[in-house]
């Protein structure tokens, strides 16, 4: 279970990305559930992840004041947390912005990555689980039948 922190409302945790030297590298994430990313790294880390794909694209953006914006994005080729690991994950790189908000001072992990799990936060015990999804939670819908 990766440890968890509170602090200025958001969740401070832990995930691991392959490095292209074969080693899992650490890096200290914000969940937002929210982010349509799935993974965002600061630009040192994501150019030494190793890659699923020599594939690389461009995610383009808006920054709050309306300022477009666009970053790498790649496809790690590992990444794990809370116990789970996922193969050829998105991952995109961080941009500095003085008006872009939240600051991504340390990175990113979006809900497209954990869409498929049920995740429960612990704040108290301080961890995050993620486990099968099931029916009425996210990422699964509940069986429909008729339909």
């Amino acid at each position: 279970m990766a440890p968890l922190v509170v602090e200025a409302g958001l969740l401070r945790t832990e995930v691991q990305v392959l490095d292209d030297g074969g080693a899992w590298r650490s890096r200290a994430l914000v969940l937002d559930l929210g982010s349509s990313r799935a993974v965002t790294l600061l630009p040192g880390d994501f150019e030494r992840m190793a890659v699923a794909s020599a594939e690389q694209g461009t995610l383009r953006f808006s920054n709050a004041r309306g300022d477009a914006m666009e970053a790498k994005v790649r496809v790690a080729a590992g990444v794990r947390f809370a116990g789970t690991g996922w193969a050829a994950v998105p991952v995109s790189e961080a941009v500095w912005h003085p008006d872009y908000a939240p600051p991504l001072a340390l990175g990113v992990i979006g809900w497209p990555l954990l869409a498929r799990h049920r995740v429960t936060v612990d704040v108290a015990a301080g961890r995050i689980e993620l486990g099968p999804s099931e029916p009425g939670c996210a990422g699964v819908g509940a069986p429909r039948s008729g339909v």
